[in-house]
């Protein structure tokens, strides 16, 4: 059976190489590696009980794998991501249910039932309440006045991935700049090469000590991997770097949704949006 790669989500201890081993021992050999979120693993499909939460598919087959996985431990519920990213995933299953015909009563239900976190602000609530009073049905009765479909779930929770990433990067440009940007240059490369033969190699993953970035780095630049921006007077600001490269992250994802660019400026109002609806909900 082939094995299939996968992205590092969570911190993962691992052994590559060696063979198994009777009990009590279960495993002899091999070297012990720590892979950080980020990172990319290759893993045969009976290597994913005991560690499927702590990866992402990279392909249609692993994904298959994965669910798999996650429906025999649950049951066909989702529990097996963090609270967030749970969340975020099951707004956005709810809303390609209602996007295939799905009622949004039905959908919303099943989100509820699914781990989705109900949202603190007054319009989310109140949009809730409407989709579960029935106000928001296609079908309405004479004399009521047509409401207006006024939240999308689905954005906000890509709101608040963009504002929690750009926030992790801030601290990651304030404290180690040049780290900073390879694993910003590592994510472009991955999502523009996914097939690259570079991610199964252990060293593009590597940058604990100052010869493994410069190995990193060097492997990096063939795939076409950018310089990093000098630091100092006139140059870009960590949190302009910060800015950009979740708007880089994100780019994507944000015109399918919306139908327009992501701009460092655009990335700097989300962040102060989500930030105010946070303070609102306290």
């Amino acid at each position: 059976m082939g094995g299939h790669l996968y992205r590092v989500v969570k911190r993962l201890s691992w052994i590559e190489g060696g063979k198994p081993a009777p009990p009590p021992e279960w495993w002899e050999g091999g070297e012990a590696v720590t892979y950080e979120p980020g990172d990319t693993i290759e893993l045969e499909d009976q290597d994913l009980p005991g560690i499927y939460s702590r990866l992402e598919a990279l392909d249609d087959a692993g994904r298959a794998a994965l669910e798999e996985l996650r429906s025999q431990k649950s049951g066909g519920v989702i529990t097996s991501l963090d609270a967030e990213e749970c969340s975020a995933l099951v707004w956005a299953l709810a809303h390609t249910k209602v996007v295939q015909g799905e009622g949004m009563k039905e959908a919303l239900i099943w989100a509820i039932r699914n781990r989705a976190k109900l949202p603190d602000d007054s319009e989310s609530r109140e949009w809730i309440a409407d989709v579960l009073e029935g106000k928001l049905d296609p079908e309405r009765s004479r004399g009521r006045p047509k409401k207006r479909q006024g939240y999308d779930m689905v954005r906000s929770a890509v709101e608040n991935s963009i504002a929690r990433t750009y926030r992790d990067l801030l601290g990651l440009f304030q404290h180690d700049r040049e780290g900073a940007w390879l694993v910003t240059e590592r994510w472009r490369l991955r999502e523009e090469q996914p097939d690259a033969a570079l991610w199964r190699s252990r060293e593009v993953n590597d940058l604990d000590t100052d010869e493994a970035r410069r190995s990193c780095a060097a492997a990096l630049a063939k795939l076409g991997a950018r310089k990093c921006p000098p630091a100092g007077r006139s140059r870009e600001t960590a949190r302009e770097l910060a800015l950009q490269t979740t708007a880089e992250r994100y780019g994507k994802r944000w015109k399918d949704l919306t139908g327009k660019s992501l701009t460092p400026a655009v990335v700097a109002r989300l962040v102060t949006l989500v930030e105010i609806r946070a303070k609102k909900s306290k």
